[in-house]
């Protein structure tokens, strides 16, 4: 083959002296302009030579997938078999640093397995001398839409499913989770400091260590390819003696049945009908619609793994430390922040996966993200990492995010942020139980994580602060210091006030943060000091009629401004249809001459 291909190669040459460049540079049967996810790019020649004859082969995954299944054939035609599955280069352990065996490899594997197909008058790829159909420039795009493996339903099913099998363990846990050790040479599983994949697997492979891509596909397709085996050996077995208690029913009987048994290949469809298993094709993971059809599962059991339901927080102020271990450099009792109180078991509720927060791996943000930054965490700091506002990984940013998604919270969080300088103790608050001594002199850094779960229980529990009673403000409230053209504006104060309270409800997160009596009031009187919100000044004691020079410079907006960007931008983010942005007479009155 390798002779005639290079014979091929120079009929090709001479054809094209004589008729050009058309045939040559003609499209490939790939369709152009078609968006799939099993589209690969079989570059690993182009990264042993500097220079290439054609551009990189462009293989169809699942294209090929389909065509063997149909042919019952497995994965071992372009995968060699393991003890442990397959290996995902092709037909080889390992890749050869050979371009021009490399290459031989795959045109002889590629080419011959057409080339027997098309002996047996199968439908078949394309054959030597036709270079363009694989090596081609106008392919399909490559597009894969991501899947979440910590996304808590899913890991779920896994961790349920009668199908996975761990060796020597009665829970599914091991049959992913493993670490190297050491002393016997292997990978095993250890109980209780199961991690994410990214811990280990880097976007590289480094020495026998493979790349996260290509871990994951291994364990993930090769376990779906097994189960769906094991899965078809049992119904086969089921279908046959099915079969076979039907023919001696008909022997005892004489009496056949009027449709009769199914044919093999009637069989054998409905048999790859009722396998269940994973995806085992690209298409099955990387597209939408594939992930639509994926069981949900509601309120999956909570995943332990030591985690407490409540911990404190306590500040770190050492550049040098990468742990959550030592006091505030200073020494001073009031060096650094005041602690948090962090619900865990709460964030676990609200979120779809661990790496909400645990992005890399699964341990203490201190680890990877220090007061200084470090390099095993990108050198984002710990301020960073939890107070950037842009970030959905930090706390703040994935805060803001949850509250703007909300129309009832949006109408205050949206249009005039109501966060002043003192909104740091929002979260970094005194803590029944702690003291700025012992933070200060070290001893709250000594106390068990069991202790720390016992404080921030005890204050997590403690009863909230009840808001200001709606019998306690007015129920209306004029506004008519610019009314010309219309007559004054009745606002419904205390309806307006009630409504808040009650997009709020029993929101865990809003009970949270919401500790003041009068904080709803701060979304309107968003600069008043909070003591005085119980009787707040009025609007024009901060908004001139006419924005002065320093009123521009500190970007406050003339009266009449405020008064529509706060009710008009709350009533749209709120998606309040009446009184609508555009009908001023739905709150002020035309004045009759």
């Amino acid at each position: 083959m390798k002779n005639g291909r290079k014979l091929l190669r120079w009929i090709a040459l001479a054809a094209i002296a004589v008729i050009g460049l058309g045939w040559l540079l003609s499209d490939s049967p790939l369709q152009a302009g078609e968006i799939r996810p099993d589209v690969i790019r079989i570059d690993a020649i182009g990264q042993l030579k500097s220079k290439l004859e054609m551009p990189a082969a462009v293989f169809l995954h699942d294209k090929h997938t389909t065509a063997l299944l149909a042919l019952g054939k497995d994965c071992s035609v372009c995968h060699t078999a393991t003890k442990d599955g397959h290996v995902v280069s092709f037909l080889r352990h390992k890749d050869d640093k050979n371009p021009e065996k490399l290459e031989d490899l795959y045109h002889e594997g590629c080419i011959g397995c057409h080339a027997d197909m098309a002996r047996k008058d199968l439908d078949s790829g394309p054959l030597d001398g036709q270079c363009r159909f694989c090596h081609a420039t106008n392919v399909p795009t490559s597009a894969e839409a991501p899947i979440s493996l910590g996304d808590k339903s899913l890991h779920y099913l896994h961790v349920s499913s009668k199908a996975i099998t761990s060796p020597g363990n009665e829970e599914n846990c091991g049959a992913c989770h493993h670490v190297f050790d050491e002393k016997l040479k292997k990978l095993v599983w250890e109980k209780g400091k199961e991690d994410a994949c990214a811990a280990c697997h880097g976007l590289r492979a480094d020495g026998n260590k493979p790349s996260l891509k290509t871990a994951v596909h291994t364990k993930c397709v090769w376990c779906h390819v097994a189960v769906a085996d094991e899965s078809r050996r049992v119904l086969t077995a089921e279908a046959h003696q099915g079969a076979v208690v039907a023919l001696q029913g008909e022997k005892k009987h004489k009496d056949k049945s009027e449709h009769g048994t199914p044919s093999a290949a009637k069989q054998a469809a409905a048999i790859e009908a009722a396998i269940v298993t994973g995806p085992r094709t690209c298409a099955g993971c990387h597209t939408l619609a594939a992930q639509a059809t994926f069981k949900k599962v509601q309120d999956v059991p909570r995943l332990m793994r030591g985690q407490p339901d409540a911990t404190v927080l306590l500040p770190v102020s050492n550049p040098t430390t990468n742990t959550n271990a030592t006091p505030p450099v200073t020494g001073d009792a009031k060096a650094g922040m005041n602690p948090v109180v962090f619900n865990h078991k709460a964030h676990e509720a609200a979120t779809d996966s661990c790496r909400t927060c645990h992005h890399v791996r699964i341990s203490a943000c201190t680890e990877c993200h220090t007061v200084g930054g470090i390099k095993e965490g990108n050198f984002v700091t710990l301020s960073q990492s939890m107070h950037d506002p842009d970030s959905n990984r930090s706390c703040v940013g994935c805060h803001q995010q949850q509250v703007l998604k909300k129309p009832e919270c949006a109408g205050c969080h949206r249009t005039v942020q109501p966060m002043t300088p003192g909104s740091c103790a929002s979260c970094h608050k005194d803590v029944q139980g702690l003291t700025t001594t012992q933070i200060a002199d070290g001893s709250a850094f000594k106390l068990s994580k069991d202790e720390l779960a016992a404080i921030a229980t005890a204050n997590l529990t403690a009863k909230p602060v009840p808001a200001l009673s709606p019998a306690d403000m007015p129920e209306t409230v004029t506004i008519g210091s610019l009314s010309k053209e219309f007559e004054p504006s009745v606002m419904p104060h205390r309806k307006i006030y009630e409504a808040l309270q009650k997009g709020i409800g029993t929101n865990g997160m809003a009970a949270a943060f919401h500790t003041s009596p009068t904080a709803t009031c701060a979304a309107c009187h968003h600069h008043s000091p909070k003591d005085s919100l119980a009787s707040p000044p009025k609007c024009g004691s901060c908004h001139a009629v006419q924005a002065d020079k320093l009123a521009v410079a500190d970007n406050r907006p003339s009266l009449k401004a405020a008064y529509h960007q706060q009710c008009m931008a709350c009533h749209d983010q709120m998606r309040i249809e009446k009184p609508a942005a555009t009908d001023c007479a739905g709150c002020h009155a035309p004045r009759k001459l």
